[in-house]
């Protein structure tokens, strides 16, 4: 039967993981990403603020447009005398 090898540690374990130290500072607020983030900030405001409008744009002409086809049929039974009638074909057509 072969033998599985086995190794010994040669030190203790210790929470602090191994890493090379270097002398290298940089401050993130002297790269020239920095300098564009006011930058990006400003277009990604942007962008929102037009998103924002174009839906609400949207929103009202759907509003305009289903508000136009309730007057169209109010006014196609404007002239019938019977309400209950007219209040029935209005929930009728509204539903389509």
């Amino acid at each position: 039967m072969p033998t599985i090898p086995t190794f010994t540690a040669k030190s203790s374990i210790t929470s602090e993981p191994s890493s090379v130290v270097s002398d290298i500072k940089l401050s993130p607020r002297s790269t020239m990403a920095s300098a564009l983030l006011p930058a990006a900030n400003q277009v990604q405001a942007y962008a929102i603020k037009k998103r924002d409008n174009e839906e609400k744009l949207q929103a009202k002409k759907t509003l305009l447009d289903l508000k136009a086809e309730s007057d169209k049929i109010v006014e196609s039974q404007k002239n019938n005398p019977n309400e209950e009638e007219s209040i029935n074909v209005w929930k009728m057509k509204k539903n389509q």
